[in-house]
């Protein structure tokens, strides 16, 4: 088992934890290593050594975005996913912000979700450019109908979205396959549309939408 990958699960749904219980016996690649029912719970988790932590969006004590965002705080290199019923954009958008690898739907396909598991744990992405990319525009363009928000381009949205991330303009620039003069010029524009004068207004005004969609429904 030394070469196994450690994982942990932290779900309140007995059925879930015990579904992929199962599946890990299955297969000698993964290792269960510890589990949980509530936020309280999974803090007290050892993840020392632990490759991956599979977290519920919703836990009886909260969701699955705070107890992501404390085990992260204490350990910033660990790998963590969202286990959602469905796909959801802002449940996405919320877990790259969280620092999550990406969000997993317990109606997967055993191939597929084993697959994302082995990724995951160790330390890729589950989330294409383009998923991202869709969620965070979506987001920004839905959330409140703030009138601001509708007048952007798509561009502008997008660039606004990874400002709430805290992003850098070198880090936008890269992402978007844009030189940094051209980032400069996109927010210039942006903020005048948003009707502010610094970049900080805007990047406090994205991360405060972020904020309110946190809470699940």
């Amino acid at each position: 088992m030394s070469n196994s990958l450690r994982i942990a699960v932290i779900d309140g749904q007995i059925l879930t934890r015990r579904g992929l219980r199962d599946l890990f016996g299955d297969y000698p690649l993964f290792e269960l290593v510890g589990e949980a029912d509530t936020i309280a719970e999974g803090l007290q988790l050892n993840t020392r050594g632990l490759d991956l932590a599979i977290i519920a969006a919703k836990l009886p004590d909260g969701n699955g975005f705070e107890l992501a965002r404390r085990l992260l705080d204490a350990r910033p290199k660990l790998n963590v996913v969202l286990l959602g019923s469905r796909f959801d954009d802002v449940m996405l958008t919320s877990a790259i912000d969280t620092g999550m690898r990406g969000l997993l739907i317990k109606s997967m396909p055993e191939s597929e979700l084993v697959e994302s598991l082995s990724r995951a744990a160790r330390g890729v992405s589950l989330v294409s450019k383009e998923q991202r990319d869709r969620a965070s525009i979506r987001q920004l363009r839905h959330l409140d109908n703030d009138v601001r928000v509708e007048s952007l381009s798509p561009q502008e949205a997008k660039i606004l979205a990874f400002i709430g991330e805290g992003m850098s303009n070198k880090e936008i620039a890269a992402e978007m396959f844009l030189a940094e003069k051209t980032i400069k010029n996109y927010i210039t524009k942006m903020l005048s549309k948003l009707g502010f004068t610094r970049r900080t207004e805007a990047a406090l005004f994205a991360y405060s939408r972020y904020r309110n969609m946190r809470d699940l429904d």
